[in-house]
C-alpha cells in the first residue's frame, strides 16, 4: 500500500491551546523528534506481543454517491500465539459466526500479517489500504514543529505539522503521496510515543491504474501497561480510474489483557500455522479455481514445511523453507486482501478482467519472491517429467473468490459469472480474458512438456 494509506490517523477529542508561540531558533528539530519518535514506536510494537486483546473490524464501501453499499462488521478475540497471533471470529454481523467463517478468517491471518510489516517497517496494504502500517507517518511527509498542546486527556504533546509541497517541489517529489499530506501528528512529551494523528490528501495523486482522490486518515493511541497502542483507527478513501473504489474502514481495540503479567505465554491452543484450511474439492471442467491448498501427489519434499507467519517463508540453517501446500496454494492472503480492497457492487466485466490480471501478477511476484517451485507432474501427452505451469488467476475463479471469502452476494456473484460467459463467448477469449490462440497455431507450436499446459490435454 502507498505509505499515506496506510495507518488511519483520527483525532478525536480536543486538544487545549497551544502553549504560547514557536521560537524558531529553540523549538526542537522535527527530523530528530520523528527519527527517536520511530524507534519508540517499535518499541512499543513489540510490548502488544503480549497481549490478548478484542479486535473490531468495520469495512464499508461507498458508491459513487457516498452512500453505503456493502458493510461488514467484524469482532475478534486475539490472543498471542507460537507464530503470531490467534484470531478467533467471535462476531460476523451481529450474529455468531460458523465453523467455516472462524477457520477461514484464521487462515487469512489478517492481523498477524499487518502486524508483521509494522515490525519490519513494511508497507502491508494492498492499493494503500494497510491496517497497522506505521512506518508511513515517520518517513516521506514533511514536518513542521507547531509547538506544544495538551490533550483533552491531560497529556502534554509536541505538535508537528504535516505540510504539503507545492509548485517545482512537488512536480519533482520522490513520494507523490507524501507530497500531496497535509495534516498533524501529536508526539508524548514524555516519551515521544505517537498519541494522535490525522492526514488527509489535499490533491488527487496518480498511483498505477488508479488515482488517489481523497485519504483521510485518523489515529488514536491509548496507555497500555507503559506502552502507546492503537485505540481507534479510521480511514476514508476514494480512487478513481480504472480500479476505481469508495470505502470507509474502522479499526478498534479494547479489552487489553497482559498474558505475560498472568503466567500465560503464548496461548497454549494457538495452531501453529492459523493460515491452513483443509483442501477443497476441484471444480468439474478443469479450470484451476484456486480453492485448496494441499499439496499434490509425488511432490518432492524440498523447501516444505516452514513455520512462516500467514504462508511466509522461514530461513533455517541457510535454507529456505516455505509452508507445505504452497506450491499448489493460489490465493494468498495478501492477494484476498486485493480482492477485498478493489471489489465495488458495479464492477464492470472489463474491470473484473484488470483484476484478474493484476492478480496473477501479484501471485507469479509472490512466489518468485518466496522461492516457491511449482510440483512435478508427468505429462500425460508427451510423458515428459518435470514442473508444471506455475498456476494463474482467471476471471471466473477471481468472481468465484469474492463470494467465496464473503466479499460480494451469492446473487453478484451468479449475475458476473452470466455476463463473463456472454462475454467470453462473443469476444472468443481465453480463461485470464485473452483471444483465443486459434488450434493451427497452437499445433504448430508443439508440446514441451508440463511447463506448457500444466499436464492436461
Amino acid at each position: 500500500m502507498p505509505p499515506l494509506l496506510a495507518i488511519a490517523l483520527l483525532a478525536i477529542g480536543g486538544f487545549a491551546a497551544a502553549e504560547g508561540g514557536v521560537d524558531a531558533e529553540t523549538a526542537p528539530d522535527p527530523a530528530a523528534l520523528i527519527a527517536e519518535a520511530r524507534r519508540v514506536q517499535v518499541r512499543d510494537l513489540e510490548v502488544w506481543r503480549r497481549f490478548a486483546f478484542r479486535r473490531q473490524v468495520v469495512r464499508q464501501r461507498l458508491d459513487d454517491r457516498g452512500e453505503v453499499a456493502l458493510r461488514q462488521d467484524l469482532v475478534f478475540r486475539v490472543e498471542p500465539a507460537v507464530d503470531g497471533f490467534d484470531e478467533t471470529l467471535v462476531a460476523i454481523d451481529g450474529r455468531a459466526p460458523s465453523a467455516r467463517e472462524i477457520r477461514e478468517h484464521r487462515h487469512e491471518a489478517r492481523f498477524t500479517r499487518h502486524y508483521d510489516h509494522a515490525r519490519e517497517g513494511k508497507l502491508g496494504g494492498v492499493l494503500g489500504f494497510g491496517e497497522l502500517d506505521f512506518g508511513y507517518i515517520f518517513r516521506g511527509l514533511h514536518y513542521r514543529y507547531a509547538g506544544r498542546e495538551t490533550t483533552a486527556g491531560g497529556i502534554a504533546c509536541h505538535r508537528l505539522a504535516i505540510e504539503p509541497l507545492t509548485g517545482d517541489a512537488a512536480v519533482g517529489a520522490a513520494d507523490p503521496l507524501a507530497a500531496a499530506t497535509a495534516g498533524d501528528l501529536w508526539l508524548a512529551v514524555d516519551g515521544l510515543h505517537v498519541v494522535r494523528a490525522s492526514t488527509r490528501l489535499t490533491r488527487p495523486v496518480r498511483q498505477g491504474l488508479a488515482r488517489a482522490e481523497r485519504l483521510d486518515l485518523d489515529f488514536e493511541a491509548q496507555r497500555v501497561e507503559g506502552a502507546w497502542l492503537p485505540r481507534r483507527i479510521e480511514l476514508r478513501s476514494a480512487l478513481g480510474g480504472l480500479l476505481r473504489l469508495h470505502a470507509h474502514n474502522i479499526y478498534t481495540y479494547s479489552q487489553f489483557e497482559d498474558r505475560r503479567a498472568r503466567g500465560v505465554g503464548p496461548h497454549p491452543a494457538a495452531p501453529i500455522h492459523p493460515w491452513r484450511t483443509p483442501p477443497a474439492a476441484a471444480p468439474a471442467g478443469g479450470e484451476d479455481l484456486g480453492g485448496g491448498d494441499a499439496e499434490p501427489a509425488g511432490v518432492p519434499l524440498i523447501l516444505v514445511g516452514g513455520r512462516g507467519r500467514g504462508g511466509s517463508p522461514t530461513e533455517q540453517k541457510g535454507v529456505r523453507i516455505v509452508p507445505s501446500g504452497d506450491r499448489s496454494r493460489t490465493w494468498f492472503p495478501e492477494m484476498v486482501e486485493q480482492v477485498r480492497q478493489t471489489w465495488r457492487r458495479d464492477l464492470g466485466i472489463d474491470e473484473v478482467i484488470a483484476l484478474a490480471r493484476s492478480l496473477d501478477r501479484s501471485l507469479q511476484s509472490i512466489r518468485t519472491e518466496r522461492g516457491i517451485r511449482p510440483p512435478m507432474i508427468r505429462c500425460p501427452r508427451c510423458g515428459t517429467y518435470g514442473p508444471a505451469a506455475a498456476r494463474r488467476v482467471s476471471v471466473r475463479a477471481t468472481i468465484l473468490a469474492a463470494g467465496r471469502f464473503g466479499i460480494t452476494t451469492r446473487a453478484e456473484v451468479k449475475r458476473l459469472e452470466r455476463s463473463w460467459r456472454d462475454h467470453r463467448s462473443r469476444r472468443g477469449l481465453d480463461l485470464s480474458g485473452d483471444p483465443v490462440v486459434p488450434p493451427d497455431q497452437a499445433a504448430a507450436d508443439g508440446c514441451t512438456g508440463p511447463a506448457t499446459h500444466r499436464g492436461k490435454p
